[in-house]
């Protein structure tokens, strides 16, 4: 998990740190205010050990997150929290006592003048339109308004570190009934990548080193292919070709070690449309492009061809080269195998036009990887804002029951 923070209207982060902070070693020893750090310096810090206040995106201890906003405020953001309203975010189906908490916790400790609580799903759309736009990317524009008509219609994909989610959003409303979660994500990519080095090198990967070199080699050289299969075949036929070699320095000897990866530069985002490839895997777990269809299949009938036409990518395990590709077209083979893949005449008349099978359309973006803060951005530049905002004065006359209930989820 990594927390991103900055000010309204950039697209890239002030700063993006691993949801992490270091507490002392010793229970007897207390902390002072500040006297802690955060990310990746927590990480590294001798004498401490690191507390992760989240899990899957859901916060697990309130006294440790409050201690990571105080760092990003101060020491990341230095600012004075009174001085500037503030915008979090928080994932689908999240808790409403939850939300509550938060609400207390950034009014009453950090006493700011107003508070937004958004939604990941409608910030990260509101944000790829927004980046396209900026971008210039007028056929990709094009055709997601020829499919979808509102930009603020659609599905994310939004799949980080611990879970991969597919949230419905129609007209900026999170159909919360539809949404659907596989529990695969970037952490279970890196698992996999793992295991198959570990399989092809053994030891030749340090212990100590294999978890970071799998996550080196799963950002610096993993894809999305087509078609497992022919692929497989180029990596027989031209080994020399497609296979790439990947060096580090050995920390128990000092010398500079390579490492040739091949078909694990595939298989290791495969598992996303294939998860029976995981050696952790129980059976059932669904692939992406299933829990897409079912989503859109979960949403009013009127729906699901605007839905289809905007499948929006959200966060860092959708960054695979050809992520996008792979995701369109499986499912739109579902489509087609449920639709037989042409429109369907039944009770036509003469002279009545027939629409054909819902075309699907995956947008990926320059930014996506930021997507959803890129939104928070977006929103607290707006005129719009204001209007979004819990006021201090809305909070002291109905109390943290005023933030209980997020007006974007509808249950259609």
């Amino acid at each position: 998990m990594q927390v991103k923070g900055g000010l309204a209207g950039s697209f890239q982060p002030s700063f993006v740190e691993p949801t992490a902070i270091s507490v002392p070693a010793s229970p007897d020893k207390r902390l002072g205010d500040l006297e802690f750090d955060i990310g990746a310096a927590a990480l590294a810090q001798p004498g401490r050990h690191a507390v992760w206040p989240m899990a899957k995106g859901i916060i697990t201890d309130f006294d440790a997150m409050e201690r990571l906003w105080a760092a990003c405020i101060y020491k990341r953001l230095c600012v004075y929290p009174e001085d500037h309203n503030f915008i979090l975010t928080e994932p689908p189906l999240n808790p409403p006592e939850h939300r509550e908490t938060t609400a207390e916790i950034m009014f009453e400790t950090f006493d700011v003048p107003g508070l937004h609580i958004g939604v990941q799903a409608v910030l990260a759309l509101y944000a790829g339109w927004a980046m396209a736009e900026k971008a210039g990317t007028k056929r990709q524009l094009a055709s997601t308004v020829h499919h979808s008509g509102n930009p603020l219609t659609g599905v994310v994909i939004d799949s980080g570190d611990g879970c991969t989610h597919c949230i419905p959003v129609v007209d900026g409303y999170v159909v919360g009934s539809a949404i659907r979660s596989i529990p695969l994500a970037g952490r279970d990519v890196t698992r996999h990548m793992l295991h198959m080095l570990r399989s092809s090198h053994g030891a030749a990967l340090p212990p100590l080193q294999a978890a970071d070199l799998a996550v080196k080699v799963k950002e610096q050289l993993c894809y999305t292919c087509s078609n497992p299969e022919r692929e497989a075949g180029k990596y027989t036929s031209e080994p020399g070709k497609y296979a790439r070699e990947y060096s580090f320095v050995d920390a128990r000897s000092g010398k500079e070690v390579s490492i040739t990866v091949d078909h694990e530069r595939y298989l290791g985002p495969e598992i996303f449309f294939n998860p029976s490839l995981t050696s952790f895997n129980d059976g059932r777990v669904v692939p992406l492009h299933a829990a897409v269809d079912d989503a859109v299949q979960s949403c009013a009938i009127d729906t699901r061809r605007a839905l289809y036409g905007n499948v929006m990518l959200s966060g860092g395990s959708t960054m695979f080269r050809d992520f996008d590709k792979r995701v369109q077209k499986e499912v739109q083979t579902l489509v087609n195998a449920r639709t037989g893949g042409s429109a369907s005449t039944s009770g036509a008349v003469e002279g009545q036009q027939v629409m054909g099978p819902p075309q699907v359309q995956v947008v990926a973006h320059p930014l996506q990887r930021h997507a959803v803060y890129a939104g928070d951005s977006v929103l607290g530049a707006s005129p719009a804002f204001r209007s979004a905002v819990v006021t201090r004065a809305e909070y002291e006359e109905h109390g943290a029951h005023i933030v209980r209930n997020n007006p974007v989820y509808t249950e259609w």
